[in-house]
């Protein structure tokens, strides 16, 4: 996935559906992510859109992940270098930006 293909709605629906607050580390996303995989897995659960749950769980994953992944990439250029865990949404994505850019 691109991050130039994720819209602001994107990035919220993926938080909404892990229930992760602005602010958060990967590996918080990643805990979050596991265990709500535990939870609506199939052969765990007994609801009957387990399937579909799971779907939401994994689209939403990946779309944090791209965006995760599109700031670590934005700091290697600009030459910093250095482990990120740490992201804020509030901080990094700018809506402005974003729509003067269509």
């Amino acid at each position: 996935m691109r991050v130039d293909e994720l819209t602001y709605e994107d990035i919220l629906w993926a938080r909404k559906v892990l229930g992760i607050g602005e602010e958060v580390r990967w590996r918080e996303v990643k805990e979050k992510y596991r265990q709500l995989l535990k939870k609506y897995h199939p052969d765990v659960s007994d609801a009957s859109d387990s399937s579909r749950k799971i779907k939401d769980l994994n689209r939403a994953f990946e779309i944090l992940q791209a965006y995760f992944d599109n700031y670590r990439l934005d700091l290697s250029k600009e030459g910093v270098y250095r482990q990120l865990d740490h992201l804020s949404f509030r901080e990094h994505f700018d809506p402005k930006k974003w729509f003067n850019s269509i």
